[in-house]
């Protein structure tokens, strides 16, 4: 019984510990999307005053329609890296709650298999069938996210590509 509670401690311990730094994570990303949110607005806002001021000033007054156009491909270059340095930090903390979970739910998956190899040795005649079924399940469990983590790569190489396509056009 005191083995049982001490496992249960260090589990809630465990979970604690996780919690805090999944927390962590998604707080410091947060604030890096702030960052790149103010940054980016500060950047416009400072094209949009510079084209005000270009055209107030009646001596570059011929300027105005060189700079319309450099304004427009800044604002497609600003909105570009927004783009991508919001997918490059989301990608980042996304991975590193990843990084962090696998060992975790590795060492659940352990726990849970031997606790059912546990039950099976004791389990009276005739549940043979139903710890079975449970078995299987968690093997085609396993197989299922195995498999999904490949398929997670596909998206991110395509929207990569796609991101290099628009940057060629832009």
């Amino acid at each position: 019984m005191i083995a049982t509670a001490e496992k249960i401690v260090d589990s809630g311990k465990a979970g604690l510990d996780t919690m805090t730094a999944v927390f962590n994570i998604a707080f410091d990303t947060s604030a890096r999307l702030m960052a790149l949110n103010l940054g980016t607005s500060r950047t416009l806002l400072q094209d949009g005053a510079s084209r005000v001021t270009t055209m107030l000033d009646p001596q570059k007054a011929g300027e105005l329609l060189t700079h319309d156009m450099g304004l427009g491909q800044s604002a497609i270059d600003n909105a570009t890296a927004c783009v991508r340095g919001a997918y490059e930090i989301v990608s980042e903390g996304q991975q590193a709650i990843l990084q962090l979970m696998e060992p975790r739910i590795a060492e659940f998956n352990r726990e849970l298999a031997t606790s059912i190899d546990n039950a099976a040795r004791s389990a009276p005649a005739g549940t043979d069938l139903a710890l079975a079924a449970v078995m299987s399940a968690l093997q085609l469990a396993k197989r299922a996210t195995g498999a999904s983590e490949p398929a997670s790569e596909g998206p991110t190489e395509a929207n990569e590509e796609s991101s290099r396509r628009a940057r060629k056009s832009a």
